[in-house]
């Protein structure tokens, strides 16, 4: 990665426990999944890792790092030890209690994905990939409401992942209950506001794809006013959640509006050097020329299309998902000027590579599909 911040974050253990799993010398390796597993929920946890030589001042590190704010407090503490040292006191034990409990989360949640792939087949004769992504959720979510009752906050962060994948493999039926649940059990705990800014962020866009568009603009706002309040700069999903805003006012026929939404969104992505934010710019890129193409501004819509479809290209190959979605959006500046030949070109290629990334009954290849009979039909009419 370019991102500074990203190369701090993924310095350190990170790289340590992947070194120790390439080593050359087996001995040197991990002896087990199992291990590898084990040392990556250390991690996650902010314990030492037996991929790290056991320094004192390692140690010391980490025990920081599960405890930062405690130990913040406590040196405040130390400094002002006279005017408050009862106050101080049971203020590390609340913010020391809030540390183990993310922690607990954190290894309680890496604790169930392991049982759900363990449990996949319970006689342990069909390997997790032989199941279907269907059946696995399916699995999952059953899973997930049984053993994580007690456990809002970890039942919520799993109900929201599951909801997501639902949703991104078009079975919207499926993603509406467990994405609505995790926001209400969000709601009801009112812990961890950015993972309840996530549920809410993918509830508002499941809405969007199933045109219930005032909802879909409730759950975005509020998704929106929990990372004004609570993110910070890294930590922020605000480009996201106006991505969706814009394309739900756009829907709705607000285009002059969305045109603004997503130009500042596109104008943020450009001031990012990730390669995860040029992909995200190549997807905003695409939504604005659709808004462009229903304007009628087509040369811009075009150029936007271009754009788009060479970044993702370049990123992440021609085969890839987003291509399929910005060659669908294009087809449609081709058909505006009355080029069909080269909008059924468009229309081909977007359907092929939906079918071969999405599988063949993802809702977006019914609409692909009904696109490309139109054009059909409307050469073939003026054929005759």
């Amino acid at each position: 990665t370019t991102s500074p911040a990203d190369a701090r974050r993924l310095r350190g253990d990170l790289d340590a426990i992947c070194l120790t799993a390439l080593r050359r010398e087996p001995d040197a390796r991990y002896a087990s999944g199992h291990d590898l597993a084990a040392d990556l929920r250390r991690h996650l946890a902010g314990e030492p890792v037996d991929a790290r030589r056991p320094s004192p001042w390692y140690r010391i590190q980490r025990f920081a790092g599960r405890h930062r704010a405690g130990v913040g407090t406590t040196a405040v503490a130390l400094l002002a030890v006279a005017a408050g040292v009862a106050f101080y006191t049971v203020r590390l034990a609340t913010e020391r209690d809030r540390a183990e409990r993310s922690a607990v989360r954190a290894e309680r949640t890496a604790d169930f994905l392991e049982t759900l792939f363990a449990a996949s087949d319970a006689t342990g004769a069909v390997a997790p990939g032989d199941m279907t992504a269907r059946a696995l959720l399916d699995a999952g979510a059953a899973q997930a409401r049984q053993e994580l009752a007690e456990e809002p906050v970890v039942l919520a962060q799993m109900l929201a992942t599951i909801g997501r994948a639902y949703r991104t493999a078009g079975l919207y039926a499926e993603a509406e209950p467990a994405l609505r649940d995790a926001v209400a059990l969000y709601d009801s705990t009112g812990e961890d506001p950015l993972g309840h800014r996530d549920a809410l962020l993918q509830l508002a866009n499941l809405q969007y794809r199933t045109e219930t568009y005032d909802q879909a603009q409730r759950f975005a706002r509020a998704a929106l006013r929990l990372d004004s309040l609570h993110a910070r700069p890294e930590d922020s999903e605000r480009l996201d959640i106006l991505n969706t805003i814009g394309l739900i006012l756009s829907d709705t026929g607000e285009l002059e509006d969305a045109a603004r939404v997503l130009e500042e969104v596109v104008a943020g992505r450009r001031a990012l050097d990730s390669e995860e934010a040029r992909v995200d710019l190549s997807v905003n890129l695409s939504n604005l020329g659709l808004i462009h193409l229903d304007l009628g501004h087509l040369d811009r819509a075009e150029a936007l299309f271009d754009e788009s479809i060479a970044l993702i290209e370049a990123l992440r190959g021609p085969d890839h998902v987003y291509v399929a979605y910005a060659l669908n959006s294009r087809a449609g500046v081709h058909q505006a000027r009355g080029d069909l030949a080269a909008a059924i070109a468009d229309q081909q290629r977007s359907i092929v590579i939906g079918e071969a990334s999405l599988g063949p009954d993802h809702p977006f290849l019914d609409y692909a599909r009904g696109n490309l009979a139109d054009l059909g039909a409307r050469r073939d009419a003026l054929a005759r």
